[in-house]
């Protein structure tokens, strides 16, 4: 997807609002013109969210987060609306060497270095502050490996287009993201330092502790648990280049020479 892309397709996408909660594109033929077009829903829910917190304005760590999540969501969703109107209904593009082909979430991988996602997001114990005030976001936010065993189990569970070449790992790590991070998307003087220094690489959160899970066959299809002593054959090379697994399992830096002394 470039820009060219986007701009050459602009008349043919259209949005739209679902009530299902999650966000979906459909291919279809535009009544008005015969030629085809992309319906991108947005979650109901979640463009309520927006607003709300926007609205609010004493929240910056959930405005920030819920901010970053919508547009990640149509930007994952415009990736598919290409495809789609490239190639036909249902097509997904396999990147580079990667083994699952879902064109949004290869996005997301190469926007943000992985997949947004929260954990425990019924839980009610808040898990952010700032200044000493907790934060409404839902659940602890993470940004996970991807491709992701579980979700692509998911995918094949409910009979949504993705391709699988190869054997796609049983572990993935889902790293803890710091709620600064989302804060700062809010800044204007994040964007005209950090982002004007950096470039695309800036919106990649700093991966420092993260946990690794294990997808479970079933049932239920997509199980995924944290590691137990059952996993440690699947273990083996999970840890990347550059870190190590500390006492209690999370993936943490490697210490140079002479740190944690």
């Amino acid at each position: 997807m470039t820009q060219a892309d986007v701009e050459r397709f602009a008349d043919q996408i259209v949005f739209d609002m679902d009530d299902s909660g999650s966000s979906c594109t459909k291919i279809e033929v535009d009544p008005k013109t015969g030629k085809p077009r992309a319906v991108i829903a947005i979650g109901k829910a979640l463009y309520e969210e927006v607003l709300e917190a926007y609205k609010n304005g004493t929240d910056a760590a959930n405005d920030g987060w819920l901010q970053m999540r919508i547009a990640s969501d149509i930007c994952h969703e415009v990736a598919h609306a290409i495809m789609g109107l490239t190639h036909g209904a249902g097509v997904e593009a396999y990147f580079g060497d990667s083994l699952v082909a879902e064109e949004g979430y290869e996005w997301e991988k190469r926007a943000f270095g992985g997949v947004f996602r929260p954990e425990w997001p019924a839980c009610k114990v808040p898990r952010y502050y700032v200044d000493s005030t907790p934060a409404a976001v839902k659940g602890m936010i993470v940004l996970g490996d991807w491709p992701c065993r579980s979700l692509v189990k998911a995918y094949q569970s409910r009979g949504w287009p993705i391709g699988v070449r190869g054997e796609v790992p049983k572990v993935h790590i889902v790293w803890h993201t710091p709620i600064a991070y989302f804060v700062n998307l809010l800044q204007g003087s994040w964007w005209a330092t950090e982002f004007a220094s950096r470039g695309p690489s800036a919106l990649h959160p700093p991966k420092i502790t993260g946990c690794r899970y294990v997808t479970r066959d079933g049932p239920p299809v997509s199980s995924v648990v944290y590691y137990t002593t059952e996993d440690e054959e699947h273990l083996a090379d999970t840890v990347p280049r550059g870190y190590e697994a500390n006492w209690r399992g999370l993936v943490v830096p490697m210490e140079g020479p002479g740190d944690g002394l």
